[in-house]
């Protein structure tokens, strides 16, 4: 039996930009809110693809989360190619 990790990343606004937030510890800062969501959802899937259990939240400016669906990992493959640069900091 292989253990499966309950994961959550949470994309939230900072001074400077934003941040994905994952196990209390922020992974890379971001220009916009896009790049922060693309860059959590590509890492959300992949983890999920692997058997996980992952979760996406956004913060709203109230504070509060909203959950973001996750893409299926193929989808995510078939939408990168032909992008430019790397799956980014996260």
């Amino acid at each position: 039996m292989s253990q499966i990790f309950h994961l959550a990343y949470v994309v939230e606004p900072r001074p400077d930009g934003w941040t994905v937030v994952s196990g209390h510890m922020e992974a890379g800062r971001f220009e916009t809110r896009r790049e922060a969501l693309r860059s959590a959802s590509r890492d959300a899937s992949f983890c999920r693809s692997l058997g996980h259990d992952v979760s996406l939240h956004a913060r709203r400016r109230d504070g509060g989360l909203r959950r973001i669906p996750i893409p299926p990992w193929d989808a995510v493959c078939d939408s990168s190619i032909g992008s430019s640069g790397s799956r980014g900091p996260v």
